[in-house]
């Protein structure tokens, strides 16, 4: 049954609906958006059966995980839109934080995964579409969070937050979760990208991570430096380079791209 709470001092009503099973969270928001929703809608699945990750890449769903997507209309460019990812994972990570995973086991993986001792937490994705003008028409965040299990990768490790929560349960952690989102969404709206960064880079990856970008087809190797005032990755290839989009791969990652699960 769909619900409603208010986050007082942010103006944002989160109106909840759940499923017990669906194909896609993204998908029904995508037909709700289309078709008008407020802002403040959250769709939220106990089992989805077409999950879907970036670049198209399956979303393993199973019973006992947070699979939530949540529409919002910022007004505002792509450009700036693309900040909502970091927005979604400072989010998560400071409600992990708050559920009791003990610092320096978590962080934020740019653009949009959250990794607990290096291995694939959460995902993060962001879909829009634009009117007529410049502006964005709507923006829904996607997250998928592995609470009780961690579906096994092809690619890269997984872990689950029971691996150090026993006691964790989904519930829990998307209480706090939209608590944290409707807080940091309207900062972000009222101060731009300055009042997430600086917050953002405490759960980034440790200065001088070895990583690999894939910005595109090629695949380049260098050391996480950080992310500057935009929200875009810094990175020590021989010479420092701003990316704005891309995958940050750890090593024995980079040779994944046929992978079908995100």
């Amino acid at each position: 049954m769909p619900s409603s709470t208010e986050r007082p001092g942010t103006g944002l009503v989160w109106r909840v609906e759940r499923y017990s099973e669906l194909p896609s969270t993204m998908d029904l928001v995508r037909e709700r958006a289309r078709a008008g929703a407020e802002e403040g809608l959250v769709v939220v699945a106990g089992r989805q059966t077409a999950g879907r990750g970036r670049h198209g890449r399956g979303w393993t769903s199973p019973v006992g995980n947070l699979y939530l997507t949540l529409l919002l209309r910022p007004s505002r460019s792509a450009i700036a839109v693309a900040g909502l990812a970091l927005v979604a994972g400072l989010s998560l990570a400071e409600a992990c934080a708050a559920l009791g995973i003990p610092p320096g086991r978590l962080h934020l993986k740019w653009p949009n995964d959250l990794v607990l001792d290096g291995a694939k937490l959460a995902g993060i994705l962001l879909e829009s579409e634009s009117g007529s003008g410049q502006q964005v028409e709507w923006v829904s965040i996607g997250m998928g969070v592995n609470v009780a299990s961690a579906p096994v990768l092809p690619d890269r490790p997984s872990a689950a937050l029971t691996d150090l929560l026993p006691t964790a349960e989904p519930g829990a952690l998307e209480a706090l979760l939209l608590e944290h989102l409707a807080r940091n969404y309207a900062a972000w709206r009222q101060e731009g990208m300055a009042a997430i960064t600086g917050r953002w880079s405490t759960h980034g990856l440790p200065p001088g991570t070895p990583i690999l970008i894939r910005p595109g087809r090629e695949v380049l190797s260098g050391t996480y430096v950080g992310i500057d005032g935009e929200g875009a990755l810094l990175v020590d290839t021989g010479r420092l380079q701003r990316v704005t989009a891309g995958e940050v791969l750890f090593a024995g990652e980079a040779l994944a791209g046929s992978a079908t699960t995100a």
